[in-house]
């Protein structure tokens, strides 16, 4: 089931970055199950690594509340390989947030 769930967004994304064809690097945020799933896409156009260094995390709560979570990390994303652009997902625990968005990611080439 919880597999199910996950493979969801991951469907989503794929199809989106079907249609958009030579697209730079986008992110995805959803929330299922009291995680936050964000996944990372490198463009289909693009020819050389993405290097994703921080990216602020936006949790909306019932209520109006709202949490930024700046989150460090270390991700690279590889060129695409004929029309397969990769894709890596990520999982962070939020509790019981309803939403969430991914703002200011940093990036190195």
């Amino acid at each position: 089931m919880k597999l199910r769930a996950l493979f969801a967004p991951l469907v989503l994304t794929a199809t989106a970055a079907g249609l958009t064809g030579c697209a730079s690097a986008k992110t995805t945020c959803t929330v299922r199950h009291h995680y936050a799933i964000v996944i990372f896409q490198n463009g289909i156009g693009s020819n050389r690594e993405k290097h994703i260094i921080s990216f602020e995390l936006n949790l909306q709560y019932q209520g109006n509340r709202a949490q930024h979570w700046q989150m460090r990390t270390q991700i690279t994303l590889r060129p695409a390989n004929g029309g397969n652009p990769p894709i890596i997902v990520k999982t962070y625990r939020v509790g019981n947030a309803s939403s969430c968005s991914v703002d200011h990611v940093k990036a190195r080439k």
